[in-house]
């Protein structure tokens, strides 16, 4: 890497704690009624770290699909499938909490579950079956994209997502005698299809990483500018639904804060890339996908505390929970699973470009 980048794990983990406060935090303020938006956050710096981390590999056109998906399925699904049966644990052992569960389950360990239907038996897990979605297009587009102009990029990016907001709103004004509401807008909210230009975005950002573009000051304040703007004007005709101008300008506004703190290396490596911070980045995804299970067993089990002791504890919990799973299970099965592949099912051509030392 050319430029230090460690201070992205504190970000991931704030981001993902902001989440749980949203949801479970007795504490309400601008802040946390807002910190569902995190999510999109995620989806920036999934697109964003993907470029940077297969580099070399999408310069050269050798980005093997089937050794980016291994590797991708090993990072997320241990856990999510962990996630998955704690969430149901709760439901048989201790208190029933869905229905259609035999058809649900087929999609939801297939990671699909968003595409088709709002909503997820553990639900955190619907931006992890838009991932899955990302994931799947990532290696098809990518070395085109990087092979373009970069205001051409630029230019196609800025077209989809102004293209998912016009359709956003253009659906929510039509009425569908055969969607409820709250379907049409839980389906809208957290499809893939109106989550994909936020992980364009952070190629974007990527490919400017790669390629050390950058923005001049006075360019990251309009766009911060812009930012601001278009949430502003959300705050007049909020639209929950699809891709809202809230989540376009947040997109800026992250934008904005991620190139800041890349061109002030001195900066993010000397405050926010230590150690302390880089384990409590990896912890962040159990502290996001294990929150609802862990706080259906806390809160069944604690139902006569305070409000604010009882999250403290909670969060704890999670926290702690989190760092033993990725120490003792996460960690250790995404290892395994790569090296499975790697020494028995990777093609032979592709193992011995990976065992070459300047691939």
């Amino acid at each position: 890497m050319k430029k230090n980048t460690d201070f992205i794990y504190l970000l991931r983990f704030v981001a993902a704690v902001l989440v749980v406060f949203k949801h479970y935090s007795p504490i309400r303020n601008v802040i946390v009624d807002n910190g569902g938006e995190a999510v999109g956050f995620f989806f920036l710096l999934s697109g964003f770290i993907l470029v940077v981390a297969y580099e070399n590999k999408i310069a050269q056109h050798k980005l093997s699909y089937m050794s980016f998906y291994v590797k991708r399925i090993a990072r997320v699904y241990p856990l999510y499938l962990l996630a998955l049966v704690m969430t149901l644990a709760f439901h048989f052992l201790i208190k029933s909490g869905f229905s259609n569960l035999p058809i649900k389950l087929l999609f939801e360990l297939t990671m699909v579950q968003s595409w088709f239907y709002p909503g997820s038996i553990n639900y955190p897990a619907w931006s992890i079956s838009c991932e899955f979605f990302f994931y799947l297009l990532f290696p098809i587009y990518i070395s085109k994209l990087n092979d373009i102009p970069l205001r051409s990029a630029i230019f196609k990016v800025l077209t989809i997502l102004a293209a998912m907001v016009a359709a956003s709103y253009l659906i929510n004004s039509f009425s569908f005698s055969f969607l409820r509401p709250d379907l049409k807008s839980g389906l809208l909210y957290e499809h893939p299809l109106f989550r994909v230009p936020i992980f364009f975005f952070g190629n974007l950002l990527g490919l400017m990483y790669i390629k050390n573009i950058w923005m001049p000051n006075r360019a990251l304040f309009l766009l911060f500018l812009a930012g601001c703007l278009a949430v502003f004007l959300w705050s007049f005709n909020p639209i929950f639904m699809g891709l809202s101008l809230k989540q376009v300008g947040l997109t800026f506004i992250y934008t904005v804060l991620i190139i800041v703190l890349l061109q002030n290396e001195s900066f993010s490596k000397k405050y926010l890339s230590n150690k302390g911070f880089i384990l409590l980045g990896d912890i962040s995804y159990g502290i996001y996908l294990l929150q609802f299970p862990v706080s259906s067993f806390v809160f069944a089990f604690t139902p006569e505390m305070n409000p604010l002791p009882q999250f403290w504890l909670y969060l704890s919990v999670l926290i702690g929970l989190s760092y033993v799973v990725y120490q003792y299970f996460e960690k250790p099965l995404r290892t395994k699973i790569v090296n499975v592949y790697t020494t028995s099912l990777m093609p032979k051509k592709e193992y011995a470009e990976l065992r070459t030392p300047n691939s």
